[in-house]
């Protein structure tokens, strides 16, 4: 069985790993009759001030040569990107590529790991963490994150069109505000939603 979630939340950050989205709206949405709709989720932290928005990621760890499938992740990502698109009632403009990063990854893929392993879509650990806790975790300093989340969808390719159908995913995809990006994914057999997915976006401060 394959379900729909939608998380939204935001909050004015300074970069402090461990500070707590603000004036979150939960709403938890079905496909209309059809029990074969992935289900999502998706978190955005805002924009940060000005002054920490124009700071250039950086990364802690030394990345290792991107594998096929990561290439291959980023250059779908970037392609959406690089389109624009309309998120809803929104309409955004062709983006910047986000860059790879590996502590985003190594958070989205402990969480999808979390996920599977609790059969749950969540953007709260099983431990209660938050998605800045998880990143804070990597060492990663961020002035903005976002995070989407999803279950059933059997591919990245199937899982970012799904996002990008969804007005807040594809908001946080689109969103200028990171320039960063980590994907991770964990599956259970035999489970009826079989694939967890998780991306985290960011941008760093120094």
């Amino acid at each position: 069985m394959i379900r729909l979630l939608h998380r939204a939340a935001a909050a004015l950050l300074t970069g402090t790993a461990l500070a707590s989205p603000a004036h979150a709206q939960i709403s938890s949405v079905d496909a209309a009759g059809a029990s074969t709709e992935p289900k999502d989720g998706f978190v955005h932290a805002a924009q940060p001030p000005a002054k920490t928005s124009l700071l250039r990621p950086t990364s802690r760890l030394t990345p290792s040569p991107p594998s096929a499938a990561v290439q291959d992740a980023l250059r779908r990502i970037n392609s959406y990107r690089a389109a624009g698109a309309t998120c809803g009632s929104r309409r955004f403009k062709p983006a910047a590529p986000v860059a790879w990063n590996v502590q985003l990854e190594q958070a989205a893929q402990k969480h999808a790991r979390d996920m599977a392993a609790r059969r749950t879509l969540s953007h709260t650990g099983g431990d209660g963490s938050s998605i800045g806790d998880r990143v804070g975790r990597e060492a990663y300093a961020w002035g903005a994150l976002g995070e989407n989340v999803s279950a059933g969808y059997r591919s990245v390719p199937d899982a970012l069109a799904g996002w990008m159908r969804s007005p807040g995913h594809c908001a946080n995809l689109m969103s200028t505000s990171f320039r960063e990006v980590g994907v991770g994914a964990a599956n259970v057999p035999g489970d009826t939603d079989g694939w967890y997915r998780a991306m985290v976006l960011g941008s760093a401060v120094r």
